[in-house]
């Protein structure tokens, strides 16, 4: 119910009040808006059931839809797509037990799609064979490059075209599919990526440790820089796309480990920077621990929460790291979501 500007200054006001609420002294130092704030989205989830669409706000039931005016229009292709088939009876009804994550690949004049079917753990159509009409039907929309199926946590099967489509970001390449993970609104990494840079400019021989790493975005644009970094991703979809992505790039300083950042965080002896980007909820307190047992000289963190980057400040403080600033970066318009970006600097040795 709000325009643009009234949106940006509800989130400050949430953020820096989440900040002061902590005992931080510290209020949003910089707002970074977008210029065009519709069809940024290029991720959806898409739910199946008597129709395609998204699930209503505190339920399970489905609302059919065509089109999201946040998302790009090649998401509410492929929702109208699934929806004219289930109309037709060309597709059963999958009750709401099946999803259908869409990616959209931006890498040149025309964008293209990348999709993965993933049936609910107790749903009867929790096999490939079951999904392969649904796969086949998809396969027919021209803008789709790669289908992959994937149940649970197992290893995605590919059905059609690629396992990975490429995405450029500020002129470099990476693999990407619909089974990992990458923001959704890639028109605002540019900014983030610069502000990161400001904050610290690796040199050649610094060791800088990516801990939620995905598809190796930050960690490889610090590579560049002559940084020797170490990726660290609990998916082994994320670690092989972000490998395809350094073969891409001809990158030769980075080095991949598999495991929860708890686990691999443990085992690493150095580090000059840590970059973080963690889920909601924020760092647990044994990253916390390995971080302050590291001590790096810095610590670059990537936040879609307020009150957990608040949080993990005052946590990380104990071990004498201070926020040099706070930066907001509006990734998710018309919905109550912003990301934030603050660089900590070991201030006590």
């Amino acid at each position: 119910m709000l325009d643009y500007r009234n949106q940006l200054e509800r989130k400050l006001q949430r953020s820096n009040a989440e900040l002061r609420r902590a005992g931080i002294g510290l209020d949003i130092t910089r707002l970074h808006p977008m210029d065009h704030p519709w069809r940024y989205r290029v991720t959806a989830g898409i739910s199946l059931g008597h129709a395609a669409g998204f699930r209503r706000h505190g339920s399970q039931s489905i609302v059919g839809l065509t089109d999201c005016p946040i998302a790009h229009p090649l998401i509410g292709d492929v929702a109208a797509h699934i929806n004219r088939q289930l109309e037709a009876g060309a597709l059963p009804n999958f009750r709401g037990d099946m999803v259908v994550e869409v990616r959209v690949l931006e890498a040149g004049s025309a964008d293209s799609l990348h999709l993965a079917i993933v049936p609910s753990p107790g749903s009867q159509h929790a096999s490939i064979d079951q999904v392969l009409p649904l796969a086949k039907s998809l396969a027919r929309l021209p803008a789709v490059a790669g289908i992959v199926y994937r149940h649970r946590q197992e290893l995605p099967q590919l059905i059609f075209g690629e396992p990975y489509g490429t995405t450029v970001i500020e002129g470099r390449r990476f693999a990407v599919s619909a089974a990992t993970f990458l923001q959704t609104n890639t028109r605002m990494l540019p900014a983030l990526l610069r502000s990161m840079s400001e904050a610290h400019r690796s040199v050649s021989g610094e060791v800088v440790v990516d801990v939620y790493g995905g598809v190796g975005l930050f960690g490889l644009f610090r590579a560049h820089d002559g940084a020797r970094v170490i990726e660290i991703e609990l998916d082994p979809v994320g670690i092989e796309a972000a490998q395809l992505s350094a073969q891409w790039q001809n990158l030769d300083s980075v080095e991949f480990r598999a495991g929860t950042a708890e686990t691999v965080m443990g085992r690493i002896e150095h580090a000059d920077t840590v970059i973080v980007d963690p889920p909601r909820s924020g760092l647990t307190p044994k990253v916390v621990d390995a971080i302050g047992r590291l001590r790096p000289h810095r610590i670059l963190y990537v936040s879609c929460l307020a009150r957990s980057l608040a949080r993990d400040i005052v946590d990380l403080a104990r071990f004498g790291y201070r926020p040099g600033c706070v930066e907001a970066f509006d990734f998710y318009p018309q919905t109550y979501h912003v990301e934030l970006f603050s660089p900590l600097e070991l201030v006590d040795g």
